[in-house]
């Protein structure tokens, strides 16, 4: 059975939206420098985010299991940074992509838009690695 992803998980995506992208799914990011903490338009931004990869991922577990229960959504998605690595970031990226793949929703905007900001995530990890300055400059 599919569980439902839990909100550290998406805290750690949002995270890395926020930080990484100026736009999501057609909305601002309202990225600016790195804070010590997220300010308020930011974290309407990602509490915004977060609740459609919540919704996403309902839809994904009705399709697996039927119509289940309503889930409970938590109402505040978003209030830090996550505390963790861009790695970690993107792992928690593509098991919320594996999620919707079980539930056989590839074929949405929002999961176009989550993997297109995996792959934006994976170039800065690999670009920012010492081997990789090493061998480019040799190019």
């Amino acid at each position: 059975m599919t569980l439902f992803v839990n909100t550290s998980v998406i805290a750690k995506v949002v995270t890395a939206i926020l930080l990484n992208l100026d736009t999501f799914d057609g909305d601002d990011t309202c990225r600016v420098q790195l804070l010590a903490v997220p300010n308020d338009a930011q974290k309407d931004a990602g509490t915004k985010i977060g609740r459609k990869f919540l919704m996403m991922n309902e839809r994904a577990l009705r399709a697996r299991n039927g119509n289940a229960p309503h889930l409970r959504r938590p109402e505040s998605l978003f209030q830090h940074w996550a505390d963790a690595t861009p790695v970690e970031q993107y792992a928690a990226i593509r098991s919320l992509l594996s999620h919707w793949r079980e539930g056989k929703l590839t074929d949405t905007r929002l999961y176009h838009e989550l993997n297109r900001a995996a792959a934006e995530l994976a170039q800065g990890i690999v670009q920012d690695l010492p081997e990789y300055e090493a061998v480019s400059s040799d190019v």
